[in-house]
């Protein structure tokens, strides 16, 4: 009986399903799982691993699959591109971008596929992929050459650089790509989220617009449907409502989150929940997103580990 009991036990902590209470349907979901809609990829640099859980159509997180990364780092930005084909894991000590290619189930390959660096120079801080996979976008943070490298994704997730912008000492903490490919936001350590066109090459160019306001904002997301945008701070959620320029304009006030210090931010492709991750806890906040684009909060999740300094979610099945 007791050989019984060590076994079911060990099958559970490899399992470790994380599910959200109150998400609907009064269904069981312990025995009948919810349909898979995609993965998210949870970046741990105390350990440098990858957590890839599967998303079901209720929100729940399921453990797929770890990944050892080939480095250690003070943290990891990660990102995946919209064809399910790589994810980017960038190297904020030494300036490495990897390069995965997903398999099944969302499992990341066991080595990369292809290796970057970001000539820009130190601390890549945040990643961010177009809409049509074609190109990459890398932050870095470093204070003495803060900018944006802009990279085309070539045969295996390589990447070639085609420019560098130079962002002035506005030192970057969070950058996303607009789903409809026109425009990509940028936070800098100012809190300000600033504008920018991609080109017909993929290269980027300032939009003449006025920066909205996210004090402490060290992450940002935009939905699937390219309709809004999302802010993880220190007071909480910032949202926008993204015009047809890309202007932003506030929605709503800050919706509070769990734990004390918000990082990153995804939301999953069905477009009905979005994910905050935590430094300061072992914490994932959660929410439901309204009809307008309003987040309403939802039991929190338990972060792998007490540290996540990136989340990106794909997807691919």
């Amino acid at each position: 009986m007791n050989e019984m009991i060590k076994k079911i036990t060990l099958l559970a902590s490899l399992t470790i399903p994380l599910f959200l209470a109150a998400c609907g349907s009064g269904s069981d979901s312990t025995t009948t799982p919810a349909p898979t809609v995609g993965h998210a990829y949870l970046v741990n640099p105390t350990n440098s691993s990858i957590y890839n859980y599967s998303i079901g159509n209720n929100g729940a997180f399921t453990l797929a699959s770890t990944l050892l990364l080939p480095t250690s780092a003070y943290g990891f930005a990660i990102a995946t591109d919209p064809t399910g084909q790589y994810a980017f894991v960038a190297d904020n000590t030494t300036g490495t971008i990897f390069s995965y290619s997903i398999g099944s189930n969302g499992a990341l390959s066991t080595t990369p596929s292809a290796t970057s660096s970001s000539p820009a120079g130190e601390y890549p801080s945040a990643l961010a992929i177009d809409s049509t996979g074609q190109y990459a976008y890398a932050a870095n943070g470093a204070s003495d050459n803060d900018s944006i490298s802009e990279y085309a994704i070539g045969t295996n997730g390589a990447l070639s650089l085609l420019t560098t912008l130079d962002l002035s000492g506005a030192r970057p903490n969070a950058i996303a790509v607009n789903p409809k490919g026109q425009y990509v936001y940028l936070v800098t350590g100012n809190s300000l989220i600033s504008e920018y066109a991609i080109t017909t090459n993929g290269t980027l160019s300032p939009v003449a617009t006025s920066p909205m306001t996210a004090t402490g904002a060290y992450g940002i997301t935009i939905d699937p449907a390219g309709q809004y945008l999302y802010a993880a701070t220190s007071a909480g959620v910032f949202e926008y409502s993204i015009g047809s320029n890309g202007a932003l304009s506030p929605i709503s006030t800050p919706v509070a989150v769990v734990g004390n210090a918000p990082y990153s931010i995804a939301v999953d492709p069905t477009d009905k929940f979005a994910y905050v991750t935590d430094t300061g806890s072992s914490n994932i906040s959660v929410y439901s997103i309204g009809s307008n684009g309003a987040l309403a909060p939802m039991p929190a999740l338990s972060a792998p580990a007490t540290y996540i300094s990136s989340i990106a979610i794909t997807s691919h099945l």
